[in-house]
C-alpha cells in the first residue's frame, strides 16, 4: 500500500497482509493467519487448537475432548479416554477388541460385575458364576478320577462344567474320611441356569458307591448325596450334567460336610455274648456290623448301658445306604441279669427297628442287634443311635 508507510514491501510480504512472509502461514493467500497466532497453520488459531503443533488435530469446536474423533463420532466428546463409536458401540468403554462380547449393550463387558440373570455379565464365557468365599476351586484338567482336584471336610468347592460340546466336562474332587463318617455333598449351580447337577460317588478302586440326580427337566432339587460311609480311606465325588445339553458354562458351588457319627464301635473282640459287651453310654451312637457266622444261627452283638430308675431311653437303629447292607435288623433288650427279654421290635419288611423304653430299677442292661432271621437279611452294617430323654 504506497499510501501507508506502515505496510511493508511486496518482496517482504506477498500478500500485503501486514506479516512478513517468514512469519506468515502462506504469504501468498491474505486470508491465512500469521504463524505467531496459528502455529501449525491449520487455519485455526492457537486458543481454538487441540494441538497448535500438529495440523491433522481438530479444533476444539469439532472435538471437544481432542482425542481426534469428532465430537458427532466420538463416545464422549468430553472424556478422551473413552473411545469412537465407530470402536466401542454401546460406548461403554470397551471395544470388540478389548474384550466386550455385546457391543450393543453398555451393561455388558468385562468391567461389569457378574450377576445371576442368566447372561454373561463380565464376558468371561461363564454364566452367573459364583461369587463365593470358596475353599477350593477347580484346576483343569479334572475330569478323570485320578486327575481329581483334593477337597476336605467342610470346604466350600466352587467349579465350572462346559457343556457347550456336550456331556464332556466332568469334575472330580477326592478326599479321605474316617470311619463311620456321614457325608452330605450338596450341588446347586448358580444364578438363573438350567444347569441339571448330577453326582456320583466312587470308591479309590474306581467303582461307584452311590449318586444322585436331580429332575431331569432341570426343575427338581440340585443333585444331594447323604451317605455313611462305614470304612476309612480315600473317595472321589464327579460332578456332570446329566442331560449334557448344549448349553454355556454352567458354574457351581458345592457343599461339603461330614461327621463321625459313631461314638461306640462294636469291640473289635468277640461281642456275641454279655460278657464281651461293648459299653454304650445312653445318648451316644453304638455301630457294628452284622457278619456270616459260621458256628452259630446268626452273628450277635451286645452292648452294655448304666442307667437310673425313671430313665427312658430310645433306642432306634438307621438303615445305612450306600453300604450294599441287606441287614433287616432285630433289637432285643435284657434285663439286669441278661437273662429275660424286656423288649424286642422286629419289623417286618425295610422299617428299621425301634423301641422307648422306661426303666423301673438302676443297674445295667443289655441290648442286642441281630438280624431278623430271615433269609438274605442276614449281614450288613448297622447305626444304632440311643436318645436319653
Amino acid at each position: 500500500d504506497d499510501g501507508d508507510s506502515s505496510l511493508l514491501a511486496v518482496a517482504d510480504d506477498g500478500d500485503c497482509d501486514g506479516v512478513v512472509t517468514s512469519a506468515d502461514c502462506d504469504d501468498g493467500d491474505s486470508s491465512l493467519l500469521a504463524v505467531a497466532d496459528d502455529g501449525d497453520c491449520d487455519e485455526v488459531v492457537t486458543s481454538a487448537d487441540c494441538d497448535d503443533g500438529d495440523p491433522s488435530l481438530l479444533a476444539v469446536a469439532d472435538d471437544g475432548d481432542c482425542d481426534g474423533v469428532l465430537t458427532a463420532a466420538d463416545c464422549d466428546d468430553g472424556d478422551s479416554s473413552l473411545l469412537a463409536v465407530a470402536d466401542d458401540g454401546d460406548c461403554d468403554g470397551y471395544s470388540e477388541n478389548d474384550g466386550d462380547c455385546d457391543d450393543n449393550d453398555d451393561t455388558i463387558n468385562p468391567g461389569e460385575t457378574e450377576i445371576s440373570d442368566g447372561v454373561d455379565n463380565d464376558c468371561d464365557t461363564i454364566v452367573d458364576e459364583v461369587d463365593a468365599d470358596c475353599d477350593v476351586t477347580e484346576t483343569e484338567p479334572n475330569d478323570e478320577q485320578d486327575e481329581a482336584d483334593s477337597m476336605s471336610l467342610g470346604d466350600l468347592v466352587c467349579g465350572t462344567v462346559n457343556t457347550a460340546t456336550g456331556a464332556s466336562d466332568t469334575d472330580f474332587f477326592d478326599f479321605t474320611v474316617g470311619p463311620w463318617t456321614e457325608l452330605t455333598i450338596d450341588i446347586d449351580p448358580t444364578g438363573a441356569t438350567a444347569f441339571d447337577s448330577q453326582l456320583t460317588f466312587y470308591d479309590s478302586d474306581g467303582d461307584v458307591i452311590w449318586g444322585d440326580d436331580d429332575d431331569l427337566s432341570g426343575s427338581g432339587t440340585d443333585a444331594t448325596i447323604n451317605v455313611i460311609l462305614i470304612e476309612e480311606g480315600d473317595y472321589a465325588v464327579q460332578i456332570q450334567d446329566a442331560n449334557g445339553a448344549d448349553d454355556p458354562t454352567y458354574s457351581y458351588v458345592m457343599t461339603f460336610q461330614g461327621e463321625s457319627v459313631c461314638d461306640t464301635p462294636e469291640p473289635t473282640t468277640d461281642n456275641d455274648s454279655f460278657a464281651n459287651a461293648g459299653w454304650l453310654t445312653p445318648g451316644d451312637n453304638a455301630c457294628g456290623i452284622i457278619t456270616d457266622c459260621l458256628f452259630c444261627f446268626t452273628d450277635q452283638d451286645y452292648f452294655a448301658l448304666s442307667v437310673e430308675a425313671g430313665d427312658q431311653v430310645v433306642f432306634d437303629i438307621l438303615a445305612i445306604e450306600g453300604s450294599d447292607s441287606d441287614l433287616d435288623a432285630q433289637l432285643t433288650l435284657f434285663d439286669t441279669n441278661g437273662t429275660s427279654e424286656l423288649m424286642v421290635n422286629q419289623p417286618s419288611g425295610n422299617i428299621d427297628p425301634y423301641f422307648q423304653y422306661t426303666f423301673t430299677v438302676a443297674g445295667t442292661y443289655y441290648i442286642m442287634v441281630e438280624a431278623d432271621g430271615h433269609v438274605f437279611n442276614d449281614t450288613g452294617p448297622y447305626l444304632l443311635y440311643t436318645t436319653l430323654l
